[in-house]
């Protein structure tokens, strides 16, 4: 239902305005500033839970590298480790790279969140960015 103004006539009034509604936004307070980081933190881990790829491939990719290249390794780099297991050598870089990865997992998961909207509606609630950090 639409209507066209002709030339010579006067627009219709506008429709009257909807009734002011009053808004309650709660002083900040660390209460809040932990409940942002809860509910944040907890979307995080509930897109985890649901990903099955991603839950098998942050358990077997540490123990693949450990174990698949570290015991194939060790035939290789018996005289040059002096006696040290491989394993035992390779075993801070395999924990540096499982940490990395799932950093790398939770930047795209940002990304994502900026595709479809979801950052823009996290970064104009009423609390603090670091808070959305942290929890992120």
């Amino acid at each position: 239902m639409s209507t066209t103004v002709q030339r010579g006539e006067h627009a219709p009034p506008p429709p009257s305005a909807a009734p002011t509604v009053r808004v309650y936004v709660p002083e900040h307070s660390m209460a809040s500033e932990l409940r942002a980081i809860k509910i944040v933190w907890k979307r995080d881990l509930v897109r985890f839970a649901n990903d099955r790829i991603r839950i098998a491939a942050t358990l077997v990719q540490p123990l693949l590298f450990l174990f698949v290249l570290g015991s194939g390794l060790q035939q290789i780099s018996s005289a040059g480790t002096h006696g040290v297991d491989l394993k035992t050598f390779i075993y801070p870089g395999i924990l540096c790279i499982a940490v990395m990865f799932t950093a790398m997992f939770s930047a795209a998961s940002i990304v994502w969140d900026r595709e479809f909207g979801f950052l823009r509606e996290m970064m104009v609630a009423p609390v603090r960015r670091s808070s959305i950090v942290i929890g992120k």
